[in-house]
């Protein structure tokens, strides 16, 4: 049996944390294999992953050397069978791209000999990939172009006669992961690829003609005297005049969507024609809009998971948005790669880490992935190598000061039942694609109140959401089960938005669910035809006036950027103007309740924006069990059936310096009785610092103090019994 069971990897007959270790057996000399893998397992870790370089296996079409014929670093084979007798499951990654600062990102030079295997930018000109290395080295192929297809599967050919034992449910090899970041070799522009002939020809006009079925029914934003789909033009600019003209690229975004997931799909179906049966894997990269143009929904399917990189928490709140994200779409929050450390950028005269790598840092990160709702993690790298600077593990075994971090969390986790721990929000925050597409491609001629929604409010509540200590999730508004588990909902919207989208709502709010509405109703449907099925269904609808202006609520004046005014049918209530004219209502709706606010709402540290946001929460009756005495140190409670786990996070790092001991005075309130612990007397263990706190429920429940220093990341662990 293969599969995942209450976020565990169920292997044949055990069962695995999915918490894994890093190394690159082409960059640790092969004397010292068994002492990494000695104290890999001695740090806690059943699971080990690795990169295979296509370019070092076979640096010549056809000859390939994975036995180490021509080099120790080449061995693939007796490292997986070391693997094997140390007891180590395998997660493999054979590209064909694998970034990881190697040259060319694993790819052979051999290949751009014929330059029509090359992606092509809008100009039409070659585009370079970028591996990690200094500078751009090498180029990006077009990933359905035949010829690359081609040395791709004689490439999987060849690797699959090798290590085909070493597969489940032959070997230990349980997971293939397909290519790497797949985003044209970190090419994130809409426009810088891929503009090959092939891809145009072969693949964009069909794709056009699949959802269009003939030329007259394309939207007039591709032209008026188009006789034929081959006619059509690619975008490689924003020209936008009118509404319709934003399908267009809406279109290009989905269809870079639709090729990244059938390379995916090609590469999958030629192993599984090998007789590969394992699970594979994506891994997402690391964006402020969700892994765009890649379409989760279409690359997820039986057997394969998606993860997303989590190379960095500087800004904690996208920490927790992208991963949130990340488990609402997938049902298992997993990152392929969990910094441990950090690139130096292939600068090797470069002394001076990009971010810091220290301990502290380093528990930081995870505890901080763990608090947004992280199940499983790969630490990438655990085992030091070229262009990585604080690693656990040297290159040669050694160990760093930060291995005992990590031994210390593997044992923590297992024994607290990480992989059951559920969080208690109450309240949800919704994406609406399309918004998130414009957003991406940065249109502001047509709707450009659409990027502040985006970036000046969805964004931001998180940051809000954290200050007032209210956990969270994230979901999509298309996906089926959008209003699945949560009371409250944030939802931006826009003067166009689909019928279904629309509808969802209205259903969502009438069955009992309560929604806070943001921006301009919707008055047309993703075609930017007539649809006004969310105005009609709520009784509510609105004029545009972008303005800088003054809004009064409840006796308060705040400064705000105001999208237009609210116009509404039966009995709504006012909660804000600006001037005589309503830009915040509420009014319930069937069994729910709905707000409606056309300004900016996320306060943003704002005092009279949080107080509304708050009267909103009291109005609702939606409460938080856990608070602290400063906004920028946060506070996550999940529950399992052993008790209940806390994770305390300070997010400011302006208060000190990184490595002083000082710390501040921070009260800490947590009502056990929501979290299901009714005992009058309890014990919260500091699990990562071997601490036990003796507390009556009371105590805890009118406030604690903790000092809380730099960086400071501590998960308590209160068992129920």
């Amino acid at each position: 049996m293969l599969g995942i069971i209450d976020n565990k990897f169920i292997i044949g007959r055990d069962d695995f944390f999915p918490f894994s270790a890093e190394m690159h057996y082409f960059r640790v000399e092969k004397r010292y294999w068994s002492i990494c893998f000695e104290r890999i397992k001695k740090a806690g870790f059943k699971i080990i992953s690795t990169y295979i370089p296509w370019n070092l296996h076979e640096e010549n079409p056809g000859n390939f050397d994975f036995r180490g014929y021509t080099g120790p670093d080449k061995d693939l084979i007796v490292f997986l069978e070391l693997a094997r007798e140390f007891g180590f499951k395998v997660i493999l990654k054979p590209g064909p791209w694998i970034k990881a600062e190697w040259n060319n990102g694993g790819l052979p030079k051999y290949l751009f000999t014929d330059e029509a295997v090359v992606a092509r930018d809008s100009e039409g000109e070659l585009v370079s990939a970028y591996s990690g290395l200094d500078g751009r080295e090498g180029y990006q192929p077009s990933y359905l172009h035949p010829k690359y297809i081609g040395h791709i599967k004689r490439y999987i050919s060849g690797l699959f006669e090798v290590i085909q034992n070493y597969i489940f449910p032959k070997g230990p090899v349980f997971i293939l992961q397909i290519d790497d970041e797949v985003c044209f070799g970190r090419n994130l522009d809409p426009f810088s690829a891929d503009y090959n002939n092939i891809i145009i020809t072969e693949y964009y006009h069909p794709f056009l003609e699949e959802k269009y079925k003939e030329p007259k029914n394309l939207p007039v934003s591709y032209g008026k005297k188009i006789k034929e789909f081959s006619q059509v033009e690619p975008p490689s600019s924003i020209e936008v005049a009118r509404s319709e003209d934003l399908i267009k690229y809406f279109d290009w975004i989905e269809f870079k969507g639709s090729i990244v997931a059938t390379y995916l799909d090609t590469i999958k179906e030629r192993l599984e024609a090998h007789g590969v049966g394992c699970f594979f894997s994506v891994n997402l990269p690391w964006t402020s809009d969700f892994g765009l143009p890649i379409d989760i929904d279409r690359i997820l399917g039986e057997k394969m998971i998606v993860g997303m990189q989590v190379p960095d928490p500087s800004d904690y709140c996208r920490l927790g948005r992208n991963l949130k994200y990340l488990a609402s779409k997938t049902g298992f929050s997993w990152t392929p790669q969990l910094y441990g450390g950090t690139t130096d950028g292939g600068n090797k005269t470069s002394k001076k880490p990009e971010i810091e790598v220290s301990p502290r840092f380093h528990r930081y990160l995870i505890v901080s992935s763990l608090a947004a709702g992280l199940k499983g993690m790969n630490h990438y790298m655990f085992v030091g190598r070229d262009h990585w600077i604080g690693a656990p593990l040297g290159n040669d075994g050694t160990v760093n000061e930060n291995y005992d971090t990590v031994r210390k969390i593997n044992t923590v986790l297992e024994h607290i039942g990480i992989n059951t721990a559920k969080p208690v929000s109450k309240i949800g925050i919704m994406y609406y694609k399309p918004y998130l597409v414009q957003h991406h491609l940065g249109i502001t001629e047509q709707f450009p109140y659409v990027n502040d929604l985006v970036s000046q409010n969805l964004n931001p509540l998180g940051q809000d959401l954290m200050n007032m200590k209210y956990d969270y999730s994230v979901g999509d508004l298309d996906s089926e089960d959008a209003f699945r588990d949560k009371d409250l909902y944030f939802i931006p919207v826009a003067e166009y938005m689909s019928e279904k989208a629309q509808s969802k709502i209205v259903e969502a709010v009438k069955s009992g669910k309560n929604a806070v509405l943001f921006g301009l109703m919707p008055k047309m449907n993703e075609m930017f035809k007539p649809c006004k099925v969310l105005s009609k269904g709520l009784g509510l609808t609105t004029t545009p006036s972008w303005s800088p202006c003054n809004i009064t609520w409840d006796k308060t004046d705040l400064k705000a950027v105001r999208y237009g005014f609210i116009s509404q049918t039966g009995s709504a209530k006012d909660v804000a103007k600006s001037g005589s004219k309503a830009v915040g209502v509420f009014k319930k709706v069937g069994k729910g309740t709905v707000y409606l606010f056309t300004f900016d709402i996320s306060p943003k540290f704002d005092a009279a924006r949080l107080n509304l946001l708050k009267s909103v929460f009291e109005q609702l009756k939606i409460t938080s069990p856990v608070s602290t005495s400063d906004p920028t140190v946060d506070l996550v409670a999940q529950v399992n059936d052993r008790g209940v786990i806390l994770y305390m996070v300070n997010t400011d790092i302006m208060f000190t310096a990184p490595n002083s001991d000082f710390t501040k005075k921070v009260v800490v309130s947590v009502d056990l009785a929501s979290l299901g612990i009714r005992a009058a007397k309890i014990k919260m263990y500091d699990v990562l610092d071997d601490g036990i706190l003796d507390f009556s429920s009371r105590e805890l429940r009118e406030g604690v103090v903790f000092p809380v220093g730099y960086h400071e990341a501590k998960i308590f662990y209160i068992p129920k019994k």
